[in-house]
């Protein structure tokens, strides 16, 4: 943060007003504030983390098409609270994957329905269905024409020359020039083609897919990005960067941002810089000569209030992922704590050889078996072998991801279902679930190492009580964090029985006892 202040970054909070206010104009005689939704891909896209942003940031309710449902032409927030009227619907998602019923039939990742609600001006979507036929290169050759045509000035920042084969003079020209352009599609699914990397064999295949359908290719002139200092194992070394910069309409003309993402490619032979082939997106600051001022995006009044009555609109979704958020980590600290005290008395009957410790030893095997539900474990026919010598079976128990109940699978399944609901975590939770994330790489890298896990696990169980102590701070006390608490204690009840089942209600020895 002293960082941040000392270089006298250009703040961010003004765009972002900018954007929420136009949004909010694109239903101008609307009586209230209008429902905006955030519409993702889900978890697995590489850009999640900018719609995780976007809607904390914005107070906006992030949803997948899952989410949302479409009745009487209209589209509805399917919450905890019932069924909400979105408005507005701010579109993170592919053209083709929006509405199933109409478009991609085979997508997941849209609504049934969604262009019938649009036609009938249900729901306003930002930005509209077929706007990505600007990012289409195949209309990159006639920007020029078409600014000058539309707006009576000549462009203002030129692109790329680029040539549609669409014609023939220039699909000779992209023919004859292959080795030294990038060939594009006009359809995004299909790859780019760098020409300096292509075999002979490549180019002729390649020539002979463009004779053939001439209209579906452009020639590029390859472009030489600039080069970046990057931190790469331990090293600093010239990648190539890309800057992807953003822009908001507003009250009749264009808002950029005072920042936005530089993309660094993965290696020093990659010509393709994006987050699919493996490339980073870094934080790009813009600098000012003087200190600039905060200003903070304040909830509206109706945010306010929906906070204080606890109304919201949390969708079924995130309210399901929280409530296995708190069962998964409650799991987790419970077969961690049992795994410590395994572990400490096996290094007592290490020491000393006490009958007693090898009784206690062997009831808190078998205990860890119905924990893990690792069966036979410590229960079945081997069991007096694996007694004599448990620690590979511990660490099977621990370590083993093709074990549904370890506690590595069981950390990562909290982390699925903590990432699921990105937009709900505070920043400073988010660090402590990036914590559990190093050390479940950490552990996973050391599968073998017995005395590793046993310094590692009060970390762990550290870090899951901050994020339980963090959440009773930090979260509000709505639905969700009910739910949060409720799988936590479900879960808490079941490893209870489970203790008292194994542990108390068999007869022992006093010394056992």
């Amino acid at each position: 943060a002293d960082e941040f202040r000392r270089t006298q970054v250009h703040r961010l909070s003004i765009f972002f007003r900018n954007l929420r206010a136009t949004l909010a104009s694109l239903l101008p005689n609307y009586e209230e504030e209008p429902r905006v939704v955030i519409l993702t891909p889900g978890p697995r896209n590489e850009t999640y983390f900018e719609h995780a942003y976007l809607a904390s940031y914005l107070g906006y309710s992030l949803v997948q098409g899952d989410d949302l449902t479409v009745r009487d032409g209209k589209v509805w927030l399917k919450s905890l609270d019932g069924l909400k009227k979105v408005d507005i619907i701010v579109r993170r998602v592919d053209d083709n994957f929006c509405d199933p019923l109409e478009l991609r039939e085979d997508s997941h990742l849209g609504v049934p329905g969604l262009l019938q609600a649009a036609r009938l001006g249900n729901v306003i979507i930002a930005n509209p269905l077929g706007s990505s036929l600007l990012e289409s290169p195949g209309i990159m050759p006639f920007l020029p024409a078409i600014t000058k045509h539309w707006l009576g000035e000549e462009i203002l920042l030129p692109s790329a020359a680029t040539w549609w084969c669409g014609q023939k003079k220039e699909m000779d020209y992209v023919l004859e020039h292959l080795p030294d352009l990038v060939i594009k599609t006009i359809d995004r699914r299909m790859p780019s083609f760098f020409g300096p990397q292509l075999s002979t064999a490549q180019r002729a295949e390649l020539k002979a897919r463009i004779t053939a359908m001439p209209y579906l290719f452009v020639g590029q002139e390859l472009l030489s990005c600039s080069t970046a200092p990057s931190l790469r194992e331990a090293a600093i070394v010239p990648r190539r960067v890309l800057l992807r910069a953003f822009v908001t309409a507003h009250q009749g003309d264009y808002d950029v941002m005072p920042g936005g993402l530089s993309r660094v490619a993965p290696d020093s032979d990659s010509l393709f810089i994006s987050n699919q082939s493996g490339g980073l997106s870094k934080d790009t600051w813009i600098l000012a000569d003087k200190p600039v001022h905060q200003v903070s995006l304040w909830p509206s009044v109706r945010q306010m209030d929906s906070l204080v009555t606890g109304e919201g609109s949390l969708p079924s979704r995130s309210g399901e992922n929280l409530f296995w958020v708190g069962r998964y980590a409650e799991r987790a600290e419970g077969l961690l704590r049992l795994l410590r005290t395994v572990i400490g008395k096996l290094a007592d009957y290490d020491d000393y050889r006490d009958e007693a410790d090898m009784a206690v030893l062997t009831q808190l095997l078998i205990t860890l078996t119905h924990f893990t539900s690792i069966y036979p474990g410590f229960t079945g026919e081997d069991a007096k072998e694996l007694l004599a010598n448990p620690r590979e079976k511990i660490l099977e128990m621990a370590l083993d991801r093709n074990q549904r109940c370890s506690l590595i699978s069981t950390l990562e399944s909290f982390m699925q279902s903590a990432y699921n609901v990105r937009d709900l975590w505070s920043v400073d939770t988010w660090r402590l679930i990036d914590d559990i994330d190093e050390n479940i790489q950490y552990l996973a890298g050391h599968p073998d190492d017995f005395a590793l896990l046993q310094n590692d696990l009060d970390r762990v169980i550290g870090t899951l009580m901050a994020i339980f102590g963090q959440n009773q701070e930090s979260m509000p006390h709505d639905a969700g964090w009910y739910l949060l608490s409720m799988g936590r204690r479900v879960e808490r009840s079941l490893q209870l029985i489970t203790l008292l089942r194994t542990c108390v209600l068999h007869p022992a020895s006093d010394v056992e006892e």
